[in-house]
């Protein structure tokens, strides 16, 4: 006789807790439903599919759909990704804190940075935070989940064995070497880890304003069976054997709004086979459930941190809600009426292009009439045939160029995308001049830089939680791997007395962010002003202290040692070095004249000519810079 399955009947605290999932299930689809639907509709869009409720064409008439939009995301993925960032930590000034523990903790943030930018590298974050920006641009919104991650592998080598050769007496003669092969488990992860969620899945009541005010948010996913009995080997979950007696609930599947994309798209099933697996997250809490009915876990908020592990982040964020403005909202019924006029004007060029012949009713054989070169065609009287006059449909087809250019303009600004990059046109736009050209493109830049600040935000609360999850797991040392600036790497060992502390992280890029063009272009005019004005200031008696100028200049680019940059005034006496070039020691002494003066070149105000950052500049206490005057009062030598 067939063995009978066991039968899941769980008691009555663990059916209060299934219940209490469910209802908050059923909770959050009352609006996630719709905001599902609206994701798959800007989903479509974006990917120029047509609606599924709109009848397909017949005949001559086109219905064409190119996805314009495909080009607007990717140009602005293009401004706000991030290939390689840098993770900056600092300590965090909190209550009763004293300065000499601020500044000790420096070498721990210093550590914590190392520790981190490791991490961030082996997760491939480069690719996971640009999946995080691609979702947001298209939904209005993107969630990620963060969580540590143990993994192993088993890993196979070969290694060399000695084997005693004996004589006939029994002693040995010789030793035999021979390569055997060997199998052993190697742990290659044990690290915090960023998962990618998708916004169809991730639910929360209705009525919360953010992240932090929710009293609980669902997470849905899909695993196989076999991956459920790993998780129960590690004392994760349990009643796994209880699983494959249920199943998920197919009966709303024609109407499940998440389904629908990859049924169009590749006719496949994005739930087939697999288990669902819905987590119900608190503060203090986390429950596990599977298909429905089946309770896997039930246990305290397992991070130190007591937050629930997910980032949110919307690029244009609405007042009040989570979910924000997504580009492809703004855009879709722009590219569809573009659609409308393309094809209209693809018709007309075809009705143009393709002549219509007139015939008389009373000719015998129309068919006789031969549409060919040099054909002959013999006809009773002038009016049995002619040719329909076209110019109408000529003329219809070329009066809608200049409202696709138009609405081509309009797709690339209204939400800030790139203008004048697809030869689009706009009214509304000054393009008649170069200072227009590049009014309109600082202010899509600037636009730009707003919705890359804001996932910079939401990438730092990632480091944040990474850094959170270290200080909690980490007992041991961790062999971490350091890049030097000419790319050379470098290995230290980072422990878990190396990162104890309270610290922020910030993103640093790596690239040139268009903030710190924007600086050294207002840089560069303001040199140049002061260059074309020097020569009036000097006869008004208010000289210009060309240097400070130059060094501003010089610290939009990052250079520390502006001084090389400088040559030394030669003293009374002796001549000018050839070719304008002086030596570094020459640059990096103090200037002086023969009379063991100062050297202002010419300038009266001495300490202006001087400049803050010249050695021999006497700088008083009044005239240090905030920080540098309390870690003076404290006797501190070093800055935070």
């Amino acid at each position: 006789m067939p063995k009978t399955p066991p039968q899941y009947s769980p008691n009555d605290r663990d059916q209060k807790l299934i219940r209490t999932v469910l209802d908050c299930v059923t909770e959050g689809k009352r609006w996630h439903n719709e905001f599902a639907r609206k994701v798959e509709r800007r989903y479509e869009a974006w990917r120029g599919m047509l609606p599924e409720n709109q009848p397909q064409s017949t005949g001559w008439r086109s219905q064409q759909h190119p996805p314009y939009l495909i080009n607007i995301v990717e140009g602005m993925l293009s401004s706000i990704q991030e290939e390689n960032p840098i993770w900056n930590v600092h300590p965090r000034a909190i209550p009763d804190m004293e300065m000499d523990e601020a500044i000790a903790y420096s070498r721990n943030a210093q550590m914590s940075s190392y520790l981190l930018t490791h991490q961030m590298r082996i997760d491939d974050f480069g690719f996971k935070g640009g999946t995080l920006a691609h979702q947001d641009l298209i939904a209005g919104l993107t969630v990620g989940k963060v969580f540590w991650l143990t993994q192993d592998i088993k890993r196979r080598y070969f290694d060399e064995t000695a084997s005693p050769i004996y004589d006939e007496a029994g002693g040995t003669i010789d030793i035999a070497r021979k390569l055997d092969q060997f199998e052993e488990v190697r742990r290659i992860r044990d690290d915090p880890t960023l998962e990618v969620r998708d916004v169809r899945d991730w639910m929360y009541p209705e009525s919360a304003k953010s992240l932090e005010s929710s009293p609980w948010v669902i997470d849905r996913t899909y695993v196989t069976y076999k991956t459920l009995e790993r998780m129960e080997e590690m004392k994760i979950y349990k009643n796994v054997k209880f699983v494959k007696e249920t199943r998920y609930d197919e009966s709303n599947a024609s109407t499940d709004p998440e389904r629908g994309r990859e049924r169009r798209l590749r006719n496949v099933d994005r739930t087939r086979g697999l288990v669902e697996i819905v987590e119900h997250w608190t503060d203090e809490f986390v429950t596990t459930i599977a298909n429905g009915s089946v309770l896997l876990r039930h246990a305290p908020n397992p991070f130190a941190h007591g937050r629930k592990p997910f980032v949110v982040c919307s690029a244009i964020p609405d007042l009040f809600q989570i979910p924000g403005v997504s580009v492809i909202e703004g855009l879709a019924s722009m590219q569809e009426l573009l659609w409308t006029l393309m094809n209209t004007r693809i018709d007309a060029t075809k009705v143009a292009a393709s002549v219509i012949t007139m015939i008389v009713g009373d000719v015998d054989d129309p068919e006789q009439y031969e549409f060919a070169p040099e054909a002959q065609w013999i006809i009773p009287y002038k009016e049995a045939v002619q040719t329909l006059d076209m110019s109408a449909a000529a003329a219809a087809a070329q009066s809608t160029l200049q409202s696709e250019g138009l609405l081509r303009g309009d797709i690339q600004n209204v939400m800030g995308g790139l203008p004048f990059t697809g030869s689009a046109q706009s009214q509304n736009l000054p393009t008649d001049t170069a200072t227009g050209v590049s009014i309109v493109t600082n202010i899509a830049q600037a636009i730009l830089a707003r919705r890359k600040g804001m996932h910079q935000r939401m990438y730092s609360q990632v480091g944040q939680m990474f850094l959170e999850l270290d200080q909690q797991f980490i007992q041991e040392d961790r062999l971490v791997q350091v890049f030097g600036a000419e790319g050379e790497r470098h290995f230290m060992d980072v422990g878990w007395q190396d990162i104890e502390g309270i610290f922020d992280v910030e993103l640093e890029v790596t690239g040139d962010s268009m903030l710190r063009q924007e600086r050294r272009a207002e840089s560069g005019a303001l040199l140049t002003e002061a260059i074309q004005s020097a020569g009036v200031m000097g006869q008004t008696g208010d000289p210009l202290n060309l240097r400070r100028f130059w060094e501003k200049h010089l610290d939009s680019y990052g250079i520390t040692d502006k001084a090389t940059y400088f040559m030394q005034k030669p003293a009374q006496g002796q001549q000018q070095p050839q070719g304008g070039m002086g030596t570094p020691q020459q640059a990096d002494t103090a200037q002086q004249n023969a009379s063991g003066q100062l050297d202002t070149g010419g300038i009266t105000n001495s300490s202006l000519a001087a400049g803050p950052t010249a050695p021999s500049s006497p700088v008083s206490m009044s005239a240090a810079a905030p920080m540098q005057q309390a870690l003076a009062k404290n006797g501190a030598g070093r800055s935070v």
